[in-house]
Order: C-alpha cells, then structure tokens, then sequence
C-alpha cells in the first residue's frame, strides 16, 4: 500500500496553513500592540515614582542635589517623554538637555495621545519637591493625566458636497452618479434630467480630484458631490496615568 501524500492532499494542507495564517496574523498583530500599550503605561508609571524617589532621597545629579525631580511630557513629541532634574536656581520647568536624566522612548505604535492639564505649547510638567515631596503641576491643576494609545489606520468612506455659494460639507447620502469627471464635459442623468459638470471648481486642498455635478439634491439648488475613500489615522486603544497632589500615581 502506497504511503505517499497525494497532490490533492498537499494542496488541501497548504491552502489550510494559508487560510489559518490569514485569520491569526491580525489577531498577532494586535496582541502585540496591546502587549505594547501594557508594558509603556506601566514603564511610565515606574519612571514617575523614580522621579519621586530621587526627589524624596535628594538624590545628586552632575555632582550636585538639584531643587526636585520631575517628568517633561509634550504632545508635539508624542513619540518620547523625558524625566529631568530641577537645578537651581530652580524654575520648577524643564530648561533644556543640561537637566535631562534620561529621554524614555514609547515602544512601536504607541505614542501620546492626550494630557490634562496642557500649556498652549502642548505641554505638562510634573515636578516633585523634596523634602515630602510636594507635588506640582504646570499648568497648575488639582490632578493630572497622560493618556497614550495605539495608533492605526481605519478605512472611510466620506461624502460631501459643494454648493458655489457655501463650502465643503459632510452629507449622508446615495453614491453620486459615476463617469462625470470634473475634468471632463460630460454628462451625468438623474431620473431622466441632463446635468452638465462644472467648468470650474475652486482649488484648494480639501478639493477632490473628481467632483460630480447634480441639478438638485433634496431640493437643493445645482451642487457638486464626490465620494472620497481613505485610510485615516486613528487611536485604536489607549491607556491613561493619573497623578494626584497627594502623589499617588495609578493606571486606569
């Protein structure tokens, strides 16, 4: 009796592999990324009681005990944040790399997405004072919080709508008709009746490349509609760290 396999059997082994290969691979992908958010939340919780534990030891820094210890956070570097030295004189801010204790990098697809309190340069500063420590904020507030997320992509398909004398609008409504090009003189018909597409139509960078043109939509006068699809960033999970004045730090 022949122990072979036969090309039929392989193929039904092969295509089984491909197939569960399809099914788990984005199940891998976002237990990683979950794995990821897990282990930079709680790494930034444990740098800001470092920080805590310098200040409360008067721990040195380049030969000297500086006026406290704190974290730098910016939403213009979302990738990174910074624990820092506050030397004196003291300003209770960070100053720059002279007082920069380490930069941590936030792991792959991770980066900041939120901060309360914010500065209008995007920023928050956690500053701890010995000898307590105290605890202060800039912006000032009663509590802070650091937010950071996975990023990704999500898929859209958005509508709008152009009317000469409004601008761009969001609408919920039917595909427009196809083959009416901007660029093009042709023709779309709804229910029987002619529209010509528009010779022009105002340049701008939310203009789309291909904008289709109806007599009336819901009653509405001439208005040119297109359909967009694209894939948008988005925070497809997130994880937020909350600091008290009393110092308790906690993960929610």
């Amino acid at each position: 009796m022949s122990r072979a396999f036969t090309l039929i059997e392989l193929l039904v082994v092969v295509s089984i592999i491909v197939l569960m290969t399809a099914l788990t691979l984005p199940n891998y992908r976002s237990g990683n990324n979950q794995l990821a958010l897990q282990r930079s939340i709680h790494k930034m919780a444990q740098d800001l009681r470092m920080a805590q534990e310098y200040a409360i030891s008067a721990k040195e820094f380049n030969g000297a005990v500086p006026a406290g210890y704190g974290a730098y956070f910016d939403l213009d570097q979302p990738n990174s944040y910074i624990i820092f030295a506050d030397l004196i004189p003291a300003d209770q801010e960070y100053s720059g790399i002279n007082e920069k204790v380490e930069e941590i990098n936030l792991e792959t697809n991770i980066i900041l997405t939120d901060l309360v309190p914010v500065t209008p340069q995007k920023s928050l500063t956690i500053i701890f004072v010995p000898p307590n420590p105290t605890i202060v904020f800039k912006p000032d507030a009663s509590l802070s919080a650091m937010t950071i997320g996975v990023k990704g992509t999500e898929h859209q398909v958005t509508q709008y709508y152009y009317q000469r004398e409004f601008d761009w609008s969001d609408i919920l409504s039917p595909n427009p008709p196809s083959g009416c090009d901007v660029n093009q003189d042709s023709l779309c018909c709804i229910g029987g009746v002619g529209c010509e597409c528009p010779g022009t139509i105002p340049t701008s960078a939310t203009a789309p490349p291909n904008v289709y043109d109806r007599c009336k939509f819901m009653g509405e006068p001439l208005s040119n509609y297109y359909s967009k699809q694209q894939n948008q960033a988005v925070i497809l999970t997130s994880k937020t760290i909350q600091v008290n004045k009393a110092g308790l730090i906690a993960i929610e």
